[in-house]
């Protein structure tokens, strides 16, 4: 299937897996200080899985306009 281009502003974080819903809140807050409606919509991508002595990477992203 093919999705849609759409708009986004992203933020990458490197935390553990149980800090992503404090960095969701954070980039959510600062996107909605920043004049943009935050919508359901909500993607995670895993950059990298993390190990012993690295966190994970991941790539929040939140859209900012939708396919009519």
């Amino acid at each position: 299937k093919r999705f849609e281009e759409i708009e986004a502003v992203v933020k990458r974080v490197t935390c553990a897996y149980s800090d992503l819903g404090a960095q969701w809140d954070e980039f959510a807050a600062a996107t909605e200080a920043d004049g943009h409606a935050v919508d359901r919509l909500l993607i995670e991508e895993y950059v990298t899985m993390g190990d012993d002595q690295d966190a994970p990477v991941t790539d929040l992203f939140i859209p900012l306009t939708r396919p009519q």
